[in-house]
């Protein structure tokens, strides 16, 4: 929640990186396992990328992981009314900025699986603000029967939609300019 501190966390994890992929801890690997391993088998491996078995799911799982976290979010209401995408955004900037390539790898590709969930919900917002709008006007077309309680109340929801659709929308533009 601190993101004063994220640059100076971002700078540790890069430097216990470089640390684990040291030729000093390829020799201790040896020496531990007492076994021939190469330099390449001993450092840690990169998912996103990884064409193991092991991780072969794993991009799709990130994908989906993202992707219900922001809409469950704006169901929620959450993300409107929380820091949650100044948040994310102020870790994923710095890394994708970062000195190691998986770092900055996995931070774009973060990124533009957060721009592609806002971009679901902010299509979401859309259509909800257009089946207002009809309704609105559906109303307003009533001869008999016409109840201005209704129009007010369908006004009052426009307004909340129309405010989320602001929020979507600057969260969008920060995320792609940043």
């Amino acid at each position: 929640m601190d993101t004063d501190g994220v640059v100076d966390a971002l700078d540790e994890f890069t430097e216990g990186f470089k640390a684990v992929r040291s030729p000093s801890w390829h020799a201790f690997v040896l020496v531990a396992h007492m076994h021939a391993f190469t330099l390449q088998e001993t450092m840690p491996t990169y998912p996103i990328a990884s064409k193991s078995p092991i991780f072969r799911k794993f991009r799709k799982s990130l994908f989906e992981f993202v992707t219900r976290l922001i809409s469950s979010s704006a169901e929620l209401g959450s993300l409107y009314a929380s820091d949650l995408i100044p948040i994310l955004q102020a870790w994923i900037v710095p890394l994708s900025g970062s000195q190691i390539r998986s770092f900055r790898h996995t931070a774009t590709v973060i990124a533009l699986y957060l721009e592609t969930a806002l971009c679901q919900v902010a299509a979401t917002v859309d259509k909800e603000l257009q089946v207002l709008t009809r309704q609105k006007e559906g109303e307003r077309n009533r001869k008999a029967g016409r109840s201005k309680a209704r129009e007010s109340e369908l006004d009052v929801k426009a307004k909340e939609v129309n405010t989320r659709r602001a929020a979507l929308k600057e969260h969008l533009k920060d995320i792609f300019n940043a």
